[in-house]
C-alpha cells in the first residue's frame, strides 16, 4: 500500500499579514484594519487645516462687531442688562428680550483688552467643537449617539463658516452636552441631582444663543435611547429568569423619574435670567421681541443652510 502523502501545509502567517517566505498578504481585513487607522488621523488633520484656514479671515464682520459691542458697552457703563430698545429710534424704549447678554459682554470684554484675544479663542472654539466628537467616535466604536450627535453639530455649523458669532457657543453646548452624556452610556443616573452641571450648562448657554434650546432635544433623546435599552434588557433577564415582566413593570423599575427628573432641572435652569421665561419662548416665537428690525436674519436663531463646504465634510467624516 503506497502512504498518503500529508497535505501541503500553508506556511505561518505573522500579525502584520505576511507569510514567512516574505510574500506580503493584501487581504482585506488589512485594508480595515489600516483604514480604520489611518482614516481618522487624515479627518482629524483636515479638520485642524481648516479650522486654521478660517481663522485667517476676521472673526466677526464689521456690521456684528460694531452691533453687538455697542451694546455689550452699553450694559458695562450703565450696569444694567439691556432690556429696552436704545439703538432704535423708531423703537426706542420699548421692552426687548436681549439674545446676547453673556456673549455681548463677553465680546466687549476681549476687545476692551485686545482684539486678537477674540481671534484666538475662536479658533480654540472652533478645533474643541469639530475635534472633540472625532475623537471620542474613534474611542467608542459603535455609538449611534455619537454619529447622531456629530449630525446635528454638522447641522448647525453648516450655516456659521467658523466665526465668533453666538451660534458657536451653541455648537460648543452641543459637544459638551453630548461628551457629559456619553458617561451614562455605561451606567444609569442614581438621581436627578447629577445632571446640575449640565443645568448650569443651559443657564449660561441660553445668555449666548437661542441655540440652548438644542439641548434640551438632546438630553431628551439620550435618555428616551437610554430608558428603551434600560428596559428591553430588564425584560430579557427576567425572561431568562422565567420570571416574564410587563412593559410597565419593567420602565417603573427603570431610572425613568431620574431622567425625568433631569429635564425637569434642566429646564428650569433655562429660565435662570432677566428674562424669565421669555427667554425659553423666544427661540420659537420671535413676534412681540422689538429686536433692531434692520437686523432681520438675528430673528432666525435656528435656521441653517446645507450649502456649506464644511458641512459636506464633516458630514463626510461621520
Amino acid at each position: 500500500m503506497v502512504p498518503e502523502s500529508a497535505p501541503p501545509t500553508q506556511p505561518p502567517r505573522d500579525d502584520a499579514g505576511a507569510t514567512d517566505d516574505g510574500a506580503p498578504s493584501f487581504s482585506v481585513a488589512s485594508l480595515l484594519r489600516t483604514a480604520e487607522t489611518l482614516v481618522p488621523v487624515v479627518f482629524v488633520l483636515i479638520v485642524a487645516c481648516t479650522v486654521a484656514t478660517w481663522a485667517l479671515t476676521p472673526p466677526l464682520r464689521p456690521n456684528d462687531l460694531g452691533w453687538h459691542l455697542a451694546q455689550g458697552r452699553w450694559m458695562v457703563e450703565s450696569g444694567r442688562v439691556l432690556a429696552e430698545d436704545v439703538f432704535n429710534y423708531p423703537n426706542r424704549g420699548h421692552a426687548l428680550v436681549n439674545e446676547y447678554v453673556l456673549y455681548q459682554l463677553l465680546l466687549y470684554s476681549l476687545v476692551s483688552v485686545n482684539e486678537r484675544l477674540v481671534a484666538a479663542l475662536n479658533v480654540l472654539a472652533w478645533l474643541f467643537i469639530c475635534l472633540a466628537p472625532i475623537v471620542v467616535a474613534w474611542r467608542s466604536r459603535g455609538l449611534g449617539v455619537i454619529t447622531a450627535s456629530m449630525v446635528i453639530v454638522t447641522l448647525v455649523l453648516s450655516g456659521n463658516r467658523m466665526n465668533f458669532r453666538p451660534e458657536v457657543f451653541t455648537c460648543l453646548g452641543l459637544v459638551v452636552t453630548m461628551l457629559w452624556l456619553l458617561s451614562y452610556l455605561r451606567r444609569p443616573p442614581r438621581a436627578w441631582w447629577e445632571f446640575w452641571p449640565l443645568g448650569l450648562l443651559q443657564t449660561v448657554w441660553a445668555g449666548f444663543h437661542s441655540g440652548f434650546v438644542l439641548g434640551l432635544v438632546i438630553y431628551a433623546a439620550f435618555a428616551c435611547e437610554a430608558l428603551v435599552r434600560e428596559v428591553l434588557a430588564n425584560r430579557a433577564v427576567a425572561q431568562g429568569e422565567g420570571k416574564p415582566l410587563s412593559l410597565i413593570a419593567a420602565l417603573s423599575s427603570s431610572h425613568i423619574l431620574a431622567w425625568a427628573g433631569g429635564f425637569a432641572l434642566l429646564l428650569t435652569c433655562c429660565m435662570i435670567n432677566p428674562f424669565g421665561y421669555q427667554r425659553l419662548l423666544l427661540p420659537f416665537y420671535h413676534q412681540g421681541s422689538y429686536i433692531i428690525k434692520l437686523y432681520t436674519t438675528e430673528m432666525q436663531p435656528l435656521a441653517w443652510s446645507l450649502d456649506e463646504p464644511f458641512a459636506v465634510m464633516l458630514a463626510l467624516g461621520l
